[in-house]
């Protein structure tokens, strides 16, 4: 009987391993930042705001944000002036609030959005 239960906590404990979610906002604010981020994270439930990088750490590229595949709030990408496109953002299928881009100097296109419905 035990041996059951332990093979249902395990099953149950997999099932939940392949969804890393936040419940609070996001601010990423350096290429440092971002490379820190977790690529096992598939949801953030709050806002997500890419922004105002320093000189000294400007981000440059998203890589590490390819396994978001939802935002449950905002998604806002402001003040960048070294991102040329937001790959990165290539599994991101779902935004519940708003999309904020705005002051992107650099940015040439909104390739890596493709999957956003």
């Amino acid at each position: 009987m035990i041996q059951h239960y332990k093979k249902s906590l395990t099953l149950i404990v997999s099932l939940f391993s392949f969804c890393y979610c936040f419940s609070q906002d996001i601010i990423l604010n350096s290429q440092s930042a971002i490379n820190a981020f977790d690529t096992s994270t598939t949801i953030i439930k709050g806002d997500l705001t890419i922004g105002n990088s320093p000189i000294a750490d400007p981000i440059i590229n998203l890589s590490n944000l390819s396994g978001l595949t939802s935002i449950g709030g905002n998604l806002i990408i402001t003040g960048q002036n070294s991102i040329a496109n937001l790959n990165g953002l290539n599994n991101l299928n779902s935004v519940g609030g708003y999309l904020d881009i705005r002051y992107n100097n650099s940015l040439l296109s909104l390739e890596g959005l493709n999957q956003l419905t």
